[in-house]
């Protein structure tokens, strides 16, 4: 099962292909792109909510 998430699960170290560390420290740095980017879209759509309930 961690196969499908883990590219280096089932290698063993110093074998071509083991690369754990680096897929562990990729996969954190695209949750943060996600996570930076779902909290940015949340901003502006509150922006505009906002400016919507003001000109009315």
């Amino acid at each position: 099962m961690l196969h499908k998430y883990l590219l280096g699960h089932g290698k063993k170290i110093g074998e071509e292909g083991f690369d754990l560390g680096t897929e562990i420290l990729e996969q954190g740095r695209r949750l943060k792109v996600s996570k930076a980017e779902k909290i940015t879209d949340k901003v502006i759509e509150e922006k505009e909510s906002n400016n919507t309930n003001e000109s009315i």
